[in-house]
């Protein structure tokens, strides 16, 4: 699991994926996100921001209600990651907080996977 770090005002871009990830992907990433109690929030939009990503990628976006809350989430995740992923690659991580300006563009790119 690799965590981005996306410096705030850093321009970026937000989509559907194309094409959808495998309804196997998708569910073992629900998996992932239930290992954490205070992930309130899991999307799986397409993100681009050229200044930090060489090329667009799908991006699982964990939201957390408290700052305190990110880093123990993003503990559980981790460690529950081999358990879900056991032969897959890696999957690049973004943790936002509910009340992130961008929450409005990442809830338009329609890509929420938990709640369902």
């Amino acid at each position: 699991m690799q965590q981005l770090n996306i410096p705030a005002g850093t321009p970026m871009l937000i989509g559907a994926p194309k094409p959808p990830p495998s309804p196997e992907r998708a569910h073992a990433l629900v998996e992932l996100v239930k290992s954490s109690s205070l992930v309130k929030q899991a999307h799986l939009p397409r993100c681009y921001a050229p200044s930090v990503m060489k090329e667009p990628a799908l991006v699982l976006v964990v939201v957390f209600e408290q700052a305190g809350d990110m880093t123990v989430g993003l503990r559980d995740l981790d460690a529950a990651f081999p358990s879900v992923f056991a032969e897959e690659g890696y999957v690049q991580v973004w943790a936002l907080l509910s009340s992130d300006p961008l929450m409005d563009t990442l809830k338009q790119a329609n890509c929420q996977i938990f709640p369902a």
